[in-house]
This record gives structure tokens, sequence and C-alpha cells, in this order.
């Protein structure tokens, strides 16, 4: 399996990994097909200030290959999008909508940085999602995946901003800003 590799600052190169699989019923394998490059990737090529080497990419959509046991809602040849956080879905913290701090994950857990752990990234050829039900969303049909590759980080940010206070007030008023993409790198 190819991985996508921070190797140091400007050094990025593709590396032979020992093929992902599953190891817990609830996990599923998802076959990247379209991934984003986010201000975060550009930071870590340009100055890697974590140790490297690590897998890049945090933000994709991809295509199921294959489910654990337990996985019922998804099957192989679904569309989804990978959220950049791992998250178990329901301990305390997830059930707040705050899946950057689940408890069941070393803290910062997340694809395409060694911050929380190895998950791998989203650059990867294959990746080993856990908690399969509880983190990936499927993709409405008909969505191009290029349109909905950045929606795993920057879509998940701006809805843990936001839910808290809706919880707390369902009718309370949203603002919306945005812009085009930019990179201070």
């Amino acid at each position: 399996m190819r991985s996508l590799t921070v190797l140091g600052p400007r050094r990025v190169e593709w590396r032979d990994l020992p093929p992902v699989s599953l190891r817990e019923a609830t996990d599923a394998l998802v076959r990247p097909v379209a991934s984003a490059v986010c201000d975060l990737d550009r930071h870590l090529v340009h100055a890697s200030p974590l140790e490297p080497p690590y897998a890049l990419g945090h933000e994709a959509v991809g295509e199921v290959v294959d489910v654990g046991s337990a996985v019922s809602g998804l099957k192989p040849g679904d569309r989804v999008v990978i959220p950049c956080h791992v998250n178990c879905g329901v301990c305390a913290e997830c059930s707040r909508s705050m899946p950057g701090a689940c408890s069941a994950v070393p803290p910062f857990a997340s694809y395409g940085t060694p911050a929380g752990g190895s998950w791998g990234g989203l650059f990867d050829e294959l990746v080993r999602v856990p908690w399969a039900e509880h983190s990936l969303v499927p993709l409405p049909p008909g969505l191009d995946p290029v349109t909905a590759a950045s929606c795993s980080d920057n879509l998940v940010d701006a809805y843990r901003t936001v839910s808290p206070t809706l919880h707390a007030d369902p009718d309370a008023a949203v603002l919306v800003v945005g812009g085009p993409p930019r990179s201070d790198c």
C-alpha cells in the first residue's frame, strides 16, 4: 500500500507500507477517491513541526471497500466523507458534538498527523476507519466527491463550533461567513 509521507521540512515522498486491515468488528476499510489539501497540510510539509515520518492528509471522500461484522449501515461501494477526527461517536465528548476531544482515543487523534497516534493519511491508498458507522458520512447520490472532499475538516470544525449553542438554544441565530481558501504558508 502506498502512503504519501512527510519525511521532514519540504520532504514528502510516496512510501510502500504494509496493507491495512480490519481490526475490530466496527471498522471499515475505505479507499480515498478525492482528497483535499488543507492549510494544515501545507504547514506540515513546509515546516514539519511534528516528528516525521508520518502520513499526510486529513480531508477526503472515499469508497467503502470492506466493513466489519458489526457494521450494518455501510457496504462496499458506498461513497463517504471521512471526517478528519478519529472518534468513537458515543463517549460523553462525542455526544456533545466534540469529536476532537473523544475520550476513546488519544488527544488530537486524526488522520494525516502523528498527533494522537498513527492513523494513516487520507492520501493513502487505503484507510482503516474505526467506529465506521459513527464517523463515516454517506455522500448524497450524484454529489461529485471532489466537491465534498474538504467537508471532512472545514464543516466538521464549523459544526463543532456552533453545535453546543444550537443544542442549548435551537432557535439561536447563526452567522455563516466564508471566503476562498487561503494559505499563509
